[in-house]
């Protein structure tokens, strides 16, 4: 499967992604299946960083963050 579209392939995707700001971990983009897993809009996520907390995220739920350093 080739993607010509990045955008469309993000969007669209039914796996819940985001993309984040490796500087504040503030999150950058989300698609819908990731607002719809934690029960927020897009734009409410938006607002929100890595380590914020998500009620009706699954429990033991966690973020790991590697760096190269």
């Amino acid at each position: 499967m080739e993607i010509r579209n990045f955008d469309q392939f993000f969007r669209d995707n039914p796996i819940p992604i985001w993309v984040y700001d490796p500087e504040d971990y503030s999150i950058q983009k989300v698609n819908q299946a990731m607002a719809d897993s934690h029960g927020y809009s897009r734009e409410e996520m938006l607002s929100f960083t890595l380590f914020s907390d998500f009620p009706g995220a699954p429990e033991g739920e966690h973020i790991l963050v590697l760096t190269g350093e």
